[in-house]
């Protein structure tokens, strides 16, 4: 069997290159500036968001529930390492405007797998 196309997924350096070239000052820009920290399965973990220097230094804490899907995706998006969106289930926050309780997020996965995991030792 052959395939027609190659399909290639960024590599770290063309992904942080990518998220640097936002504006200054945005959520995306700051990313680019931080390792990933997290390279297991998303789905349930504690993750302490990356805190962007800018917007203040509040502590959001959140558990990804279910990766979002979107149909209309160009190829190159199709490609970008972390590249989709996660559903989050806020459990825990400094932040006013996402406190705990009836607040769900879609958060980058970008921005998950610069977050702190956080464990829990039973």
């Amino acid at each position: 069997m052959t395939f027609a196309t190659t399909f290639l997924i960024e590599t770290p350096e063309q992904e942080r290159a990518r998220l640097a070239e936002f504006p200054a000052g945005s959520i995306n820009h700051a990313l680019s500036t931080l390792p990933v920290l997290i390279t297991d399965p998303l789905e349930g973990l504690l993750i302490r968001l990356p805190a962007i220097v800018d917007r203040g230094p509040l502590t959001i804490v959140v558990v990804p529930v279910r990766r979002l899907t979107c149909t209309s995706l160009t190829a190159e998006e199709l490609r970008r390492r972390h590249g989709g969106y996660w559903k989050c289930v806020v459990v825990a926050s400094e932040d006013p405007r996402y406190p705990v309780g009836g607040h769900n997020l879609s958060v980058s996965e970008t921005r998950l797998v610069r977050g702190e995991q956080i464990r829990i030792g039973l």
